[in-house]
């Protein structure tokens, strides 16, 4: 399978997810066969008694920090396969990022810095629970203190070979954010209206990565413009959906 399908194949997995989880939530979510259709249309269509309603979905992300977080995750990943590849004990290790690479292109030269580094601080083999946190002295002798925050390696019977990053807290998913990402998706409803006389707008903060965070309570209280029928905010992590007030252009 190349690259560009299996982008796809995940993308359409991620949207069944989300819808899913709308389908449950919205309590008057209406009867009818469901399908995902390909572009122009929207995302998803229900064949209800009333006709056919198009549901589109848009994710609420900070896109430079989502940027950053990828780089993060192709340079731990590097360094979990290269610590693989030489046979080592298997470790759990958890980054605390500073900053992150600037480029992909740095992240297998930083992969093998991190291998090197936990390569010689795997905690003993004890029959119990052993770890080694490396911090500022550590990381500046490996020259990675301008980076990372610490390094936690974790090692006890039968743990699994996992690498992480390990980050806290949400983006400020301001008015301006959202309101851009519902406008982006109202210059294509006259498209998804040729085939859905009715059309929903579905907006989602995913939880992976703190890009993807949010305060659901503040999202919730915004009101968008908009000339979708319906648009619903649905903060994944937390379960919770909202249906948002929404003016339309019209009417100002």
């Amino acid at each position: 399978m190349s690259s560009r399908k299996r982008d796809a194949s995940a993308k359409d997995e991620t949207e069944w997810k989300h819808f899913e989880m709308f389908r449950q939530k919205l309590a008057d979510f209406p009867m009818g066969q469901v399908q995902k259709v390909p572009p122009p249309a929207a995302d998803f269509r229900v064949d209800t008694p009333q006709g056919a309603l198009g549901i589109e979905l848009a994710r609420i992300i900070d896109g430079p920090l989502r940027e950053q977080e990828v780089l993060r995750e192709m340079a731990v990943e590097a360094g979990r396969l290269e610590y693989m590849r030489r046979g080592r004990p298997n470790v759990e290790v958890h980054f605390l990022w500073l900053n992150s690479p600037n480029k992909g292109a740095e992240c297998r030269p930083l992969g093998l810095r991190f291998a090197n580094l936990v390569e010689a601080h795997i905690p003993p083999d004890t029959g119990n629970v052993e770890s080694i946190e490396l911090t500022w002295l550590e990381l500046r002798s490996a020259d990675l203190s301008r980076l990372v925050h610490s390094i936690r390696i974790i090692r006890f019977p039968n743990v699994p070979l996992m690498w992480a990053s390990s980050e806290g807290g949400w983006f400020d998913a301001r008015a301006d954010v959202v309101n851009g990402v519902v406008a982006q998706k109202t210059l294509k409803l006259p498209e998804y209206r040729r085939s859905c006389p009715q059309v929903w707008l579905l907006l989602v903060a995913d939880g992976e990565g703190i890009s993807g965070f949010v305060d659901h309570e503040d999202v919730a209280a915004l009101e968008v413009e908009s000339s979708f029928d319906r648009v619903y905010f649905l903060d994944f992590w937390s379960a919770h959906l909202h249906q948002l007030r929404a003016s339309r252009p019209a009417d100002k």
